[in-house]
């Protein structure tokens, strides 16, 4: 493992799934009021919290960059988005398409999964057929897909996931994984809640439950808060399918506000793509009440939260740009016979008002695309 940065420029805009929090503490930036002061036991509860916020805002990760050169060759690959009209996640296929013509490979993709394992496991099948060495899945629920991963892997086919939450039993049979712990993202966002909210938050979770990633996150959030703060509520999950966030509102959100017209301090959006739109919902309807904070760093997210004068508050930053060729760099590895390395918990960090406007890529130092390239023998 290499010590390693993330990437700054100047700007207030940066990546593209940022979740909003309205009410917010003095690190936090938002539109809200600032929570009183902690006393007694949650003041106990936000010192421990803000230690925990220190120690995830740190800009010094730790990435698994592999030191081994090999020669790629030339295969055929395929790629697959979970579903291309999330525009993150298409382009997090794309950025694997291009590590796989970057090496010289035959590729096809991005492919379009729309959201539904048989979709998917169709596209796996395919791929297979024609011929494909390789097949990397971009945010997909690997167990889903039925008997399509397994009978690739059967068929002699490396499978690579990138940013897919980790499935032991699928990893034993050789799929390989670029990803971070979602859980552990949650957990995060768990100890940020605590101290933006001086120990007394009441918090909703997003989730879509074909989306684990976002389960797991939920998961993470809840675990950390109800342990840790007795004066927080953690409420049911919110649940918002991936197809609906392009709906205005979306539409569970506006319901959910108008059954909770007070009470609510914090919604966590599953990704900064669904909270972008719920915090433009409370600016729209008035809310001042409500901070939002999400995952993954969008640039709309991370403007909003820089600008400090929406609801966004927070983000956690994934190493998506880095993963999608680290996804495409292992599976080449596979088919070469040469050693992989362990990508299953990369680093994420955790971004509020006060960093999220120099925020770019979070990626290794310097040109870790050369880096890769160099690897493969490209000059």
């Amino acid at each position: 493992m290499f010590s390693l940065r993330n990437t700054f420029r100047g700007c207030a805009a940066a990546l593209s799934l940022v979740l909003t929090l309205a009410g917010c503490s003095s690190e936090g930036g938002g539109n809200g009021a600032t929570p009183a002061a902690a006393t007694g036991a949650a003041a106990d509860a936000v010192a421990a919290a803000s230690k925990k916020v220190e120690e995830y805002s740190s800009a010094a990760q730790q990435f698994p960059v592999p030191t081994e050169s090999f020669d790629p060759g030339q295969g055929k690959a395929a790629v697959i988005a979970f579903g291309s009209s999330v525009e993150v996640v298409q382009q997090n296929a794309a950025r694997s398409v291009d590590a796989f013509k970057a090496m010289g490979w035959d590729v096809t993709g991005p492919l379009d999964g729309q959201f539904s394992p048989p979709v998917i496991g169709g596209l796996v099948d395919s791929a297979v057929q024609e011929g494909a060495r390789a097949i990397v899945l971009t945010s997909v629920n690997i167990e889903d897909t039925g008997e399509a991963i397994k009978n690739a892997l059967r068929a002699g086919v490396t499978v690579s996931c990138v940013m897919c939450p980790l499935n032991h039993e699928y990893a034993d049979l050789g799929v390989l994984y670029a990803t971070v712990d979602f859980e552990a993202e949650g957990q995060i966002l768990g100890w940020y809640l605590i101290e933006r909210s001086q120990g007394s938050g009441t918090v909703v979770n997003t989730v879509d439950p074909g989306s684990r990633a976002t389960v797991n996150r939920a998961a993470g959030v809840r675990s950390i808060v109800q342990q840790h703060c007795p004066g927080c509520r953690v409420l049911d999950d919110l649940v918002i399918p991936s197809a609906d966030i392009a709906q205005p509102g979306p539409p569970q959100w506006s319901a959910f506000l108008s059954a909770h017209p007070d009470g609510i301090t914090d919604a966590v959006g599953m990704a900064d793509v669904l909270g972008v739109p719920m915090a433009k919902t409370l600016t729209d309807v008035g809310r001042t009440d409500v901070a939002i904070t999400g995952y993954d760093a969008d640039p709309e997210a991370l403007h909003m939260i820089g600008a400090g004068n929406t609801p966004y508050s927070a983000t956690v930053a994934l190493p998506y740009h880095w993963a999608d060729w680290a996804g495409a760099d292992l599976a080449a590895r596979k088919v070469a016979g040469v050693a992989t390395y362990d990508a299953t918990k990369l680093p994420v960090r955790l971004l509020t008002a006060k960093d999220a406007g120099n925020f770019s890529e979070f990626t290794p130092e310097g040109d870790w695309q050369a880096a890769f390239k160099g690897l493969w023998g490209i000059r």
